[in-house]
């Protein structure tokens, strides 16, 4: 892999970025691979109060991780809940299925950083 030491450093200003809309939930795109020769993505995701589940799903090539910023977050994986708060760091191993919700009456949002070409 190529060194890029002539690359410049990026700064997203908070609510910049690119952003749309699965349902409820808006993700902001902070890293889209442009900057990092598709190493690496990056988004917040904002999930309003009251946001059922998000369908169940897995992935077969890397684990997920996620860091709570603001309000709280269930996270479900093999069939357990878990209700992370502003500041807690979520780890899904690979090949886990899990989903998240916000039945919390605040909005949550979380970041995750995955590499690019699962994103």
């Amino acid at each position: 892999m190529a060194l890029t030491p002539n690359a410049a450093m990026q700064f997203i200003k908070t609510g910049a970025g690119e952003t749309f809309t699965v349902g409820p939930i808006t993700v902001r795109v902070l890293e889209d691979g442009s900057h990092t020769d598709n190493r690496v993505g990056a988004v917040e995701i904002i999930v309003p109060p009251g946001t059922d589940q998000t369908p169940l799903h897995l992935h077969r090539m890397h684990d997920e991780t996620f860091l709570v910023t603001k309000g709280a977050i269930r996270f479900n994986a093999r069939d357990k809940n878990f209700d992370a708060q502003a500041g807690d760091y979520v780890v899904i191993p690979i090949g886990v299925a899990h989903t998240f919700s916000n039945p919390f009456g605040d909005i949550a949002v979380f970041s995750t950083l995955s590499p690019l070409h699962i994103m």
